[in-house]
């Protein structure tokens, strides 16, 4: 049986922030060690990796950059996994996996991180399957209820 080949790629961007509050310069130094673990380009490579997987796809290429004094970009051409397929011909219009970290602004004693991945895939994989992964490392906390005096 012939599997379709899709010439349609599929989009999903996703932007986060996160705060970083801060009281003094010492409290800083702990604040910019938080962030630089937490955005790393090697633990976003591996996490891009990761969502690669999920979407059903190939990495062909990586490639990422760390900016100074903080921020990552990186970059993986994807396309379709070829075992899923009769032909080695596929579209690859738009296939690839990138993320970009930086500094969005700093206000008094808080800083506000920005994450942007942008995944773009000619698999037939939804490519929704990337959120589990990108959630990973979005810490949301559940809110808080108000107490009654």
């Amino acid at each position: 049986m012939m599997k379709k080949i899709s010439n349609v790629s599929t989009t999903l961007i996703v932007n986060s922030y996160e705060c970083f509050y801060y009281t003094d310069s010492q409290n800083v130094l702990s604040c910019q060690n938080i962030i630089s673990k937490r955005y790393n380009s090697k633990k976003l490579l591996a996490i891009s990796r990761k969502i690669s997987d999920a979407i059903e796809t190939e990495i062909l290429h990586e490639s990422s950059h760390n900016f100074e004094p903080f921020g990552d970009s990186g970059s993986l051409l994807i396309q379709a996994d070829l075992s899923l397929y009769n032909s080695a011909t596929l579209h690859l219009k738009e296939s690839h996996i990138t993320f970009h970290t930086y500094i969005e602004d700093i206000y008094d004693n808080f800083a506000i991180v920005r994450l942007e991945y942008h995944i773009s895939s000619c698999s037939e994989a939804n490519v929704y399957n990337a959120l589990t992964e990108i959630l990973s490392l979005i810490h949301i906390s559940e809110p808080t209820r108000p107490r009654l005096i």
